[in-house]
C-alpha cells in the first residue's frame, strides 16, 4: 500500500484560499498530519504512540470508515514521522515538520502533554488523558516484569504444566505451540525485545569481550576505526558548507584507506570521477553513525573526535567499540539507512527476536527465503508485506533489509550469483564464528 506522503514545506497552510482548492482527500492528508505532527513531536523521537485519530479510510466491502488504531512515530534520521493504521495498514510519511505550528519539540514534555489533553483529551489508551496513559504505558511495562518474574519463579513441575496448559489452548487454534514465536509466550517476547543489551543477564547481551583480531575481517567495524583514527591524525574533518558533509579531500583519502569488497572500488570510480561523501553511501552511513553514537561530533564546522570515548580506539577496547556501535546502529539509528530506504520500525524493533530465531540456524546454509518464513513477529511480517518494493521480489527486499546489515557487521555470511558487473543477486546465508561469539542468549532464550 503506497505511502500518503505530506511534505509541510509544499503543503498550503490549514485554512487558507489555496487548501480549499485542494481535493478533500489532499485537505484530509494535510489536516491529519498536522494533528499528527502535534502528537509527535510531544514525546521523544523513536517513541511509539496511538493517536488520537481513527483511520479514515473509507472500506468499500463495509461501505464505512476503517476505524483502526494509528500508531505513530517521530524519527531524527531522516527527520520525519511515520504513521501507520494497525488495522487496515493505510500508512503515510511527514516530512519538514520542524517549525511549524504543529511542531512541539519546542516545549517540555510536561507542557507539551498539557496543550494536548487540553486541546484534544489525547487517548492513547481509551478513556486516558495523556499523563495517565503515560502512567499506564509504565504500568504494562512493571506487568511485563510480574509475568516474568512469575515465570522464572515456577519448579520444573510448575512450569510443565503451564507448557502443557498452554499447548492445549494452542492446539484449540490448530497451531503448534513450538511454531508460534519460537516457543516463546508473549512475555517472554516483550522482555527479549526491549531488554538491555549491554547487561551480562539480560536476555540478550552483546558481549564487549571480543578481541580485534576475531573483528579483523568485519570490514565496517575496521572502516569504523580507520575513519576514527584520521579523524585523530587531522585534528577533525572539515565540513562542507551546504550540506554539513566531510569536505572531498577527506573523503578521497578514506575511500582510500577503508576496507571494500572486490569490485566496489573499481565500480565506484567508474561511475564517479568526482567521490563525494554521500557518493559512498557505506562511507556516510558510517560517519552518521559515529555521531550518532557518540564518537564523533561536530565542533566549529568540523567533526572532530570525542575525547571522553577516544580511549575505545585502543586495540584492547576493540570489544567495547564493537558493542557500542553495533548497539548504536540497531536501537538508535534506522537501520536500513544503509540502503537509503525508508524506516521499517517494526522490523528494526524484532531484531533481537530475528536473532534469536537464527541461533538456530546451524553452520549451514539457508536459502533467504527459508529464513525469511521463520524469524517474523506478526507485526514486523504484516509491516514487510505491506511495504513490499514492487520492482524486486520479497526475498530480495529481506535480504537488503535484514540481512546485509547483519553482514555489514560480520555476522552472517552470503553467497550468490553476480548478475552484472554492478548487481548481485544472493541466494543463501549462513552464521559465522562472530554470530555466537558476540551474541549471548541468557535463560530460556539459549539454545
Amino acid at each position: 500500500m503506497p505511502a500518503i506522503k505530506v511534505d509541510f514545506n509544499k503543503a498550503p497552510f490549514l485554512d487558507s484560499e489555496e487548501f480549499y482548492d485542494l481535493p478533500v482527500e489532499e485537505q484530509n492528508a494535510i489536516d491529519d498530519a498536522a494533528g499528527y505532527t502535534e502528537e509527535a513531536t510531544a514525546v521523544d523521537a523513536g517513541k511509539k504512540i496511538i493517536s488520537r485519530f481513527d483511520c479514515m479510510k473509507w472500506d468499500t466491502n463495509k461501505e464505512d470508515y476503517c476505524e483502526g488504531e494509528i500508531e505513530l512515530a517521530r524519527y531524527n534520521l531522516p527527520p520525519e514521522i511515520r504513521w501507520k493504521c494497525k488495522k487496515c495498514g493505510n500508512n503515510g510519511v511527514i516530512t519538514n515538520f520542524k517549525g511549524t505550528p504543529w511542531d512541539l519539540s519546542g516545549m517540555s514534555k510536561q507542557e507539551a502533554r498539557q496543550y494536548l489533553d487540553e486541546k484534544y483529551n489525547l487517548d492513547l489508551f481509551p478513556g486516558l488523558g495523556f499523563e495517565e496513559n503515560y502512567d499506564s504505558i509504565a504500568s504494562f511495562e512493571e506487568s511485563m516484569g510480574d509475568i516474568m518474574e512469575w515465570l522464572e519463579n515456577l519448579s520444573e513441575e510448575e512450569f510443565e504444566d503451564f507448557h502443557r496448559t498452554m499447548e492445549a489452548e494452542a492446539e484449540k487454534m490448530g497451531i503448534s505451540l513450538d511454531e508460534l514465536d519460537g516457543g516463546l509466550l508473549p512475555a517472554q517476547i516483550h522482555q527479549l525485545m526491549f531488554s538491555n543489551w549491554t547487561d551480562p543477564n539480560a536476555p540478550l547481551y552483546l558481549r564487549d569481550d571480543l578481541p580485534l583480531d576475531m573483528l579483523s575481517e568485519v570490514g565496517f567495524f575496521q572502516n569504523a576505526r580507520t575513519f576514527l583514527t584520521e579523524i585523530a591524525t587531522n585534528n577533525g574533518f572539515e565540513v562542507t558548507k551546504e550540506q554539513e558533509n566531510l569536505q572531498r579531500k577527506y573523503v578521497e583519502v578514506l575511500v582510500d584507506k577503508f576496507i571494500w569488497p572486490d569490485g566496489f572500488l573499481e565500480n565506484l570510480k567508474d561511475l564517479k570521477k568526482v567521490i563525494n561523501e554521500v557518493d559512498v553511501w557505506p562511507l556516510h552511513t558510517l560517519r552518521v553513525l559515529l555521531d550518532m553514537a557518540g564518537m564523533i561530533r561536530k565542533y566549529k564546522g568540523k567533526f572532530v573526535p570525542v575525547k571522553k570515548n577516544a580511549h575505545l580506539m585502543k586495540a584492547a577496547h576493540a570489544g567495547k567499540l564493537y558493542q557500542k556501535l553495533f548497539s548504536a546502529f540497531f536501537k538508535q539509528m534506522n537501520m536500513v539507512y544503509l540502503t537509503n530506504s525508508d524506516p521499517m520500525p517494526y522490523q528494526q524493533d524484532s531484531i533481537p527476536y530475528i536473532l534469536f530465531r537464527m541461533q538456530f540456524m546451524g553452520d549451514e546454509w539457508h536459502s533467504i527465503g527459508n529464513i525469511m518464513g521463520n524469524v517474523f513477529l506478526d507485526d514486523a511480517r504484516f509491516e514487510f508485506y505491506s511495504t513490499l518494493n514492487p520492482y524486486t521480489t520479497p526475498a530480495l527486499q529481506f535480504y537488503y533489509h535484514i540481512m546485509l546489515p547483519l553482514k555489514y557487521w560480520g555476522l552472517i555470511e552470503v553467497r550468490g550469483a553476480n548478475k552484472s558487473k554492478y548487481e548481485f543477486d544472493p541466494e543463501e546465508v549462513r552464521k559465522t564464528p562472530l554470530f555466537d561469539a558476540f551474541l549471548q542468549f541468557n535463560g530460556i532464550f539459549k539454545l
